[in-house]
């Protein structure tokens, strides 16, 4: 039985003292045989180098001056070894048999270059919430579902491959999804693993789209071959206050923007008969960062309703946040109250 390719999973870490150690013991606990493990210590400020010590023998570790998600990723990239590399957040933790079901995959199917997953989720202190979040946490996802994303389904056993679960069977979804993409993610990037030749293809993450940048390049993967998604949880997502994927500021929706609008201008002939659909949802994007922007700067909030009604005059959707910018706020929170009473 083949032990497989060396995979590298790759860990930013900042401020991660509290869970760094349970996560990494979810990762050496991995049934594939064949890992590295690369910690990118991100200039954190609190004790996260104490939960790597009990490992420091077992993995590469490397500390830098805060550079971002973006940054350590790409840090990680450039240390990775490995044929293959899969991602995981310090705070999570991995199925013992998620690294050998991926790499399984991408092993049999050379047209596929990143395959993720579907993900539970837990509570700050470990307690299961849920086994299937990928709907909760995603609106494509919940919107259109698997079979509408994907081209094809198929069960999947991962014969030959070292640390596999004998006699599972994995339902299995793949295909291009590059143009459902460009409107929203819905694949998890802690639950990614990717080909190093398509990284090598692809390049590095771009820094400074905040909250953006894992799902501009998943999608700029997604370009070059097949994506495929595992119908099972292999991976358990911690939910808690300080996480930056729950702060979804103006700034992460202003980097939404300059996502989709450079997709439409670059691949202009590829899109042309989904541009409709894209001016939606810019429109809808650019409401949303002026209803994040109307408390704190209401010029720039009144930039992006303006922008949103430039592109799509004939809607009407505008006229509600235009209302609420013009609005004095003591009087538009006595008639939130008001409707909240006549509700």
């Amino acid at each position: 039985m083949s032990t497989g390719p060396l995979v590298s999973i790759v860990i930013p870490a900042y401020n991660s003292a509290p869970f760094l150690a349970v996560t990494l013991d979810s990762v050496f606990a991995q049934t594939y045989p064949n890992i590295e493990v690369v910690v990118v210590d991100d200039g954190s400020k609190d004790d996260s180098a104490r939960g790597v010590e009990p490992y420091r023998e077992r993995l590469v570790y490397h500390r830098q001056d805060n550079r971002g998600l973006a940054g350590a990723r790409n840090v990680g990239f450039e240390l990775a070894k490995g044929e293959f590399i899969a991602w995981m957040d310090s705070d999570d933790l991995c199925a013992p048999e998620r690294i050998a079901v991926q790499a399984a995959y991408l092993v049999h199917n050379p047209q596929v270059v990143a395959i993720g997953s579907d993900f539970a989720a837990m509570d700050a202190s470990g307690r299961p919430l849920d086994e299937s979040h990928s709907a909760a946490y995603y609106s494509e996802f919940a919107r259109y579902g698997l079979n509408e994303l994907f081209l094809r389904r198929e069960d999947f056993d991962g014969s030959n491959i070292s640390g596999f679960p004998p006699g599972s069977r994995y339902e299995v979804h793949v295909g291009d999804v590059w143009q459902r993409l460009i409107f929203g993610n819905f694949m998890h990037p802690p639950t990614m693993m990717m080909r190093r030749s398509a990284v090598a293809r692809v390049g590095n993450l771009r820094q400074g789209i905040t909250n953006a940048e894992d799902w501009e390049y998943i999608t700029r993967l997604s370009q070059i071959g097949e994506v495929a998604f595992v119908n099972a949880p292999l991976l358990r997502y911690r939910r808690h206050a300080t996480q930056m994927s729950r702060t979804m500021s103006a700034i992460s929706t202003v980097s939404r923007i300059i996502v989709l609008e450079e997709t439409r201008a670059n691949h202009a002939a590829q899109l042309r008969e989904l541009d409709s659909k894209i001016v939606s949802q810019l429109v809808d994007f650019h409401q949303d960062a002026a209803y994040a922007y109307a408390e704190s700067d209401r010029a720039l909030a009144l930039s992006h309703l303006w922008k949103a009604w430039s592109l799509e005059p004939t809607q009407t959707r505008v006229l509600f946040h235009l209302a609420r910018l013009l609005t004095p706020k003591p009087v538009f929170q006595l008639l939130r109250r008001l409707r909240a009473k006549a509700g």
